[in-house]
């Protein structure tokens, strides 16, 4: 009898167990790690936007610098030798070309007549009495002008004037005006003059400070 009692009871054991096997819930995976070591891990956006807010990339800050107008450089050889000299000193840099006007004295003439022909007439009569010192202009804006001579006082062009006019010629007077260029470097360097010791020179070479836009 006790022999059939023990063997139902290990029947009734591993019934129990085999149920409690497939009742269970399957095991969890194994968690694996979020990034490889030394890779920084990854924010969700709600996670970002609850705390500090990322940083922009910051403005190039131009303290140290200085805008300059750097001239005049009489030719455009010597701009561009000083242009050559300054560009890997600049964070920015161009040219430009200006002509300058200055008056070098008085001009006397006789305004241009209708022709040619008309111009050679008033010379030849100039010349028949006793006026030299003229010449009728060829070509240009003041073509057949009859040139009467060029003056550093205005005083000896007045006295030139009144003796054409004394020969019945009304002679005119003008500022004679020299025109010539020149040419300017304007850049951005780093305060302290070094664009001079770049340049190496250049007598006559100066600059003016800008606002650097």
């Amino acid at each position: 009898m006790l022999p059939r009692i023990l063997v139902l009871l290990l029947l009734v054991l591993n019934a129990t167990v085999a149920l409690w096997w497939w009742l269970r819930p399957p095991p969890a995976p194994p968690r694996l790690p979020t990034t490889e070591q030394g890779v920084p891990g990854l924010s969700l956006l709600r996670e970002v936007n609850s705390g500090a807010a990322p940083k922009l990339a910051e403005v190039p800050d131009t303290a140290g610098l200085e805008c300059l107008d750097v001239g005049p450089f009489p030719s455009r050889s010597e701009l561009d030798r000083a242009f050559k000299a300054l560009t890997p000193l600049a964070t920015r840099i161009q040219f430009r070309e200006d002509v300058t006007r200055n008056q070098r004295g008085w001009w006397v003439y006789l305004p241009a007549p209708d022709s040619r022909e008309a111009a050679l007439a008033v010379a030849r009569d100039l010349s028949a009495q006793g006026l030299r010192d003229y010449y009728v202009v060829t070509a240009g804006s003041n073509e057949n002008t009859v040139s009467l001579g060029l003056f550093r006082e205005r005083d000896n062009a007045e006295k030139r004037r009144a003796e054409v006019r004394d020969a019945g010629y009304a002679a005119e007077i003008t500022p004679r005006i020299d025109e010539r260029p020149e040419f300017w470097i304007t850049l951005e360097v780093p305060v302290g003059g070094a664009w001079r010791r770049q340049l190496n020179g250049y007598s006559g070479v100066d600059a003016k400070p800008l606002p650097c836009q």
